[in-house]
């Protein structure tokens, strides 16, 4: 398994570093883009990956103004029917705007690039920025986890050190952001997330300090080591090339922003 000569850093990748190193390592220098499960755990992690894939799309030709109702009311796969009319029934709330869909933003930092995904966003007329983000996973992340997630950090982030070429050649304030989390198995469940300029400060030092750590480590498995939390093992995708799938619950983690990976820009390391 060869290194590769690059690194994305994203969201998915910061959080995979904090998580577990070596999931890290894995994934971002070698590569293993989806190492395979237990054969037993197959086609349920194919069809989890592609029915996230499929309702983010139809995410997307809804924002362009593409009606997908009779699709996907008829589509014949009953979870993907009930998440969309948990949509129609209780769909996020954005104000009005220009609607962006599915948009990469990306900042330089430590003569690096981080990349935000963002499945939409929405230029109000008054300045803000309003960050939607569609969550397809079986579990409903807990909002106060959420919040403080890399995710969380890094669209906000990202948003206002990027966001004037969206804005109207506007520079977006921190006060001006909010992201609007939406999961599909509970539509009601996740409140706006705000942003401060204190927190835009904390984000920065947040991130610049764990790229300047990454980037001081050998390349080098040695310098990754496997996470210490059983419970991160359980939910992993490389667990079998760990040696840990023993205790493996059903249905592994996977980041809605890595669907399309391979086409996100790249930083040497």
């Amino acid at each position: 398994m060869s290194n590769g000569a690059t690194i994305r850093f994203s969201q998915s990748s910061l959080s995979a570093y904090a998580q577990c190193p070596r999931r890290f390592w894995l994934r971002y220098v070698c590569r293993v883009e989806w190492p395979a499960p237990l054969s037993e755990e197959m086609a349920v992690w194919e069809r989890a990956v592609e029915r996230g894939a499929q309702f983010h799309h139809w995410m997307h030709q809804d924002s362009i103004g593409v009606g997908v109702d009779a699709w996907a009311l008829e589509c014949g796969d009953e979870m993907l029917v009930r998440w969309w009319k948990n949509w129609l029934q209780t769909p996020a709330e954005f104000p009005a705007g220009v609607v962006y869909s599915e948009v990469q933003l990306s900042v330089p930092l430590l003569s690096r690039r981080l990349v935000a995904q963002y499945d939409r966003i929405v230029a109000a007329a008054d300045g803000r920025i309003y960050i939607g983000d569609w969550k397809t996973g079986q579990r409903v992340p807990d909002a106060t986890d959420l919040a403080a997630s890399w995710q969380t950090w890094v669209y906000r982030f990202v948003a206002v050190e990027a966001g004037a070429m969206l804005n109207g050649g506007r520079a977006v304030r921190p006060e001006d952001v909010v992201l609007v989390y939406w999961h599909a198995n509970a539509p009601a469940a996740l409140e706006p997330i705000s942003y401060s300029a204190r927190e835009h400060d904390e984000a920065r030092a947040k991130i610049e300090g764990t790229l300047a750590e990454i980037g001081q480590l050998p390349r080098e498995e040695s310098a990754f080591p496997m996470t210490e939390d059983g419970q991160v093992c359980k939910r992993c995708s490389y667990a079998s090339l760990c040696q840990r799938a023993e205790g493996r619950c059903e249905v592994v983690d996977i980041e809605d922003d890595e669907r399309g990976w391979d086409n996100m820009p790249e930083d040497e390391w």
